[in-house]
């Protein structure tokens, strides 16, 4: 969720049509993952790039233009 990156209020919710188990962090214990491997947060952005160019292509143009 992006709230962990941004501190804003969280832009998504989900719910689950069968039983699951999650897992879950805290933005406080993210973080410092975040800056102790580079890599998985250059995996992250280029995660929400795909995303983001997935509803752009969907949606005919550009996200927000």
């Amino acid at each position: 969720e992006i709230s962990m990156i941004d501190r804003q209020p969280r832009s998504a919710e989900v719910t689950a049509k069968t039983d699951l188990v999650t897992a879950s962090i805290t933005s406080w214990a993210f973080r410092p993952i975040l800056k102790d491997d580079p890599a998985l947060g250059m995996a992250l952005l280029l995660t929400m790039c795909a995303r983001l160019r997935s509803v752009e292509s969907a949606e005919g143009g550009k996200a927000g233009a």
